[in-house]
């Protein structure tokens, strides 16, 4: 990440945003409310309920705050907002949202699929949704995950 940041400010952006790929239910007012959270705040976090997160918006390069990170664990959050701290620096913050980690976490995003197909008109992630559908994990009227025992 670190990286990617350096390069996005090298070549002249003054903001830049960072979001992870496992979140295809991502609302698009979370991206609009990141950029604009930029205008005024230096940094901008989306806690995921992992404890780690889901996405970073910089307006500068803070190197430091990638430093002795314990990345992977439900750390990384706490201790990014620690970073933050010893450089007197406190983050604006989206809502917590999920990523898609673990078996439970697809059966959670399976399940919430299942509940957004029944009730919004809102655009739905529609590669995620054709994917799910030929792997035979989500149909009409299924909730949760079968798994194969056998």
């Amino acid at each position: 990440m670190r990286h990617v940041f350096e390069i996005l400010f090298g070549k002249g952006y003054s903001r830049v945003v960072l979001i992870g790929t496992d979140m295809p239910t991502l609302p698009l007012s979370y991206l609009q409310e990141v950029f604009s959270l930029l205008e005024d705040h230096p940094v901008v976090l989306g806690p995921s309920l992992d404890g780690g997160y889901y996405l970073i918006g910089l307006q500068a390069m803070l190197s430091e705050i990638f430093e002795d990170i314990d990345w992977g664990t439900n750390q990384v959050y706490s201790q990014t907002v620690e970073r933050l701290d010893l450089i007197k620096i406190k983050p604006a913050c989206l809502l917590p949202w999920y990523d898609v980690d673990t078996l439970e976490d697809l059966d959670f995003l399976i399940a919430h699929l299942n509940l957004l197909r029944s009730c919004t008109d809102e655009r739905l992630p529609e590669h995620t949704l054709v994917f799910l559908e030929r792997e035979g994990l989500l149909s009409e009227g299924q909730n949760m995950l079968q798994v194969d025992n056998g």
